[in-house]
């Protein structure tokens, strides 16, 4: 899903994902701390940017089912979790960063190698 625009009032910011939008609020995180704000603006955008499918839901000759994905996929695709709890994990964008520069929230993606 494509990150269409990230805008920020004075205690909140709000993520539009593909055409969904997500509110944090400072408030709810840490109240004037941007460092944590930055953070849970990171593991929020990523997990709306990652997507997770059950081990055992996939068809029996999806290889990805027997053989871990990261030899074929990379960070781009592994497993997460164990025996049958087990997740497949895809993502095509890494959020690698999110800072505050003093004036808004600045992300930093790039792509899955």
């Amino acid at each position: 899903m494509p990150v269409r625009a990230i805008s920020a009032g004075a205690d909140f910011v709000e993520i539009d994902v593909g055409g969904r939008s997500l509110r944090v609020s400072e408030a709810d995180v840490a109240p004037g701390s941007k460092n944590k704000m930055a953070l849970a603006i990171r593991t929020l955008l990523q997990e709306q940017l990652t997507t997770r499918v059950k081990v055992r839901d996939l068809p029996n000759n999806d290889p990805d089912k027997t053989t871990d994905p990261v030899a074929v996929h990379g960070e781009a695709m592994f497993w997460e979790g164990a025996g049958g709890n087990k997740d497949l994990v895809s993502r095509a964008v890494i959020v690698e960063d999110v800072v505050w520069d003093g004036e808004r929230y600045v992300p930093t993606l790039r792509r899955a190698e």
